[in-house]
Parts: C-alpha cells; structure tokens; sequence
C-alpha cells in the first residue's frame, strides 16, 4: 500500500508518534528512511540522519516542530 503524503501536516499526523505537532529524533529518522525506500534510494547511515535532526531542531530541544 502506497502513502502520500500531501503537505507537512500528513508527515507531522503519520510520523508523530506522540501525537503532539513535534518530532523526536526517533520519528524523524523513520521519515527519513521511508521517504529514502519510498524514492528508491539507499537510506543514509545513521549518522548522516542524526546530523540532519541536529540542522534542523533549531530550537536544539530535541524536537522539530
């Protein structure tokens, strides 16, 4: 079964599995590697993921909101 994700939102609602408009590392790394397997591409190493959460979390909370 395929998933679109249709804006930011449909990401936040499939991906935030606290269910409160933030992302923790741990969804934020299983968005990157299904978006990665949904594109066919090989899913980056963990690092590569953890030094992406760390650009975006701008707060540096440990969220993306």
């Amino acid at each position: 079964m395929t998933t679109y994700l249709m804006s930011h939102g449909d990401a936040y609602r499939k991906f935030d599995s606290s269910n409160i408009g933030k992302m923790v590392f741990t969804d934020f790394s299983i968005l990157v590697q299904e978006m990665h397997k949904a594109a066919k591409m090989e899913v980056p190493a963990y690092y590569v993921i953890k030094d992406l959460f760390d650009v975006v979390d701008i707060k540096k909370d440990g969220f993306i909101d």
